[in-house]
């Protein structure tokens, strides 16, 4: 009689024992079964999965996994975190995932999407899930912590440079209106057929910055990443109720950016704004604020499209 092997997330081109290895050292404890991992804090657990493809894919880039991370909320927090609109709110201390709320439950989410042939396990995947499981959820839990109890926020300049924005420039001043300095990078991302800018443009770019001088209120210097959509919305409820949708859409499965950040209403309350936050220690992963460019410029074409299917238009 013939056994077929049973798949594992190695197979996937996921090898979680390379992950367990590095979070070894750390005081997260780790179990890992073939296709998953779940990571110990003590006060709560993160849950790393691996999932296979749908069967009959098309296109040109084909998926070889997804990988999910989910944090379910402490018991402490459930009367807090009770609906989208706490879920949202709470979202401006994003790092590398979200507040979601989803079936009457708000968790922690975040997820990758692995493409056959990318090779970029060792020097990408690999320390973005290792960050993510150190850091996002206490970086979520840190900053409400520090503001509810008037703490003040931890400090830090950025490891992040001229050069690395520079880089940034040079790789996408082709098919963007962009600008770079020792401080930053920003860029507009045209919406809409022949859109460059919003001096050409109102209300038809989405409007990236990569900033040095917004330490996170928990993890300190490092890079901050903010996305802004242009649109804008009735009042706070309809916007969060969006990015809060838009959050649950990131976390499927499906053939999507890394979703490593959280959507949330901006500073007015009745917008929409995607943001991330790099702790210094990620500055060492080559290439990474490039990497979140490219990402932004596809997210917000992403975004803009859900948000048409939701009736919503520029």
């Amino acid at each position: 009689m013939f056994f077929s092997k049973k798949q594992t997330a190695e197979d996937l081109g996921v090898p979680l024992k390379d992950l367990e290895v590095v979070l070894r050292p750390t005081s997260v404890r780790v179990k890992r079964t073939p296709m998953a991992i779940a990571a110990d804090h003590g006060n709560y657990t993160m849950r790393l999965e691996v999932l296979p493809p749908p069967s009959g894919q098309m296109g040109n880039d084909r998926v070889q996994a997804f990988v999910t991370i989910t944090t379910e909320i402490p018991e402490p927090l459930t009367q807090i975190l009770d609906s989208e609109q706490a879920a949202v709110a709470m979202n401006s201390f994003a790092a590398l995932s979200a507040f979601t709320f989803a079936e009457r439950r708000v968790t922690i989410c975040s997820r990758l999407t692995v493409y056959e042939g990318e090779s970029a396990w060792k020097t990408l995947h690999l320390p973005l899930l290792m960050f993510n499981i150190l850091c996002s959820t206490e970086a979520l839990f840190g900053g409400m912590r520090r503001t509810f109890n008037e703490q003040q926020p931890a400090k830090g300049s950025s490891k992040w440079g001229q050069a690395d924005f520079v880089q940034v420039r040079d790789a996408l001043s082709r098919h963007c209106v962009c600008f770079a300095d020792s401080k930053g990078f920003s860029a507009e991302f045209g919406l809409v057929a022949g859109a460059t800018s919003a001096a050409t443009h109102p209300g038809k770019t989405a409007f990236l910055q990569l900033q040095t001088d917004q330490p996170h209120p928990e993890l300190g210097g490092g890079l901050f990443c903010l996305l802004q959509l242009p649109f804008g919305f009735r009042d706070s409820a309809e916007a969060t109720r969006l990015a809060n949708l838009l959050n649950v859409r990131e976390q499927e499965c499906r053939d999507l950016v890394p979703h490593f950040g959280a959507w949330t209403t901006g500073a007015d309350h009745t917008g929409l704004a995607y943001v991330s936050f790099l702790p210094n220690p990620m500055h060492d992963i080559p290439g990474l604020a490039l990497n979140y460019a490219i990402w932004s410029r596809n997210r917000s074409e992403w975004a803009t499209s859900v948000l048409s299917g939701e009736g919503y238009s520029l």
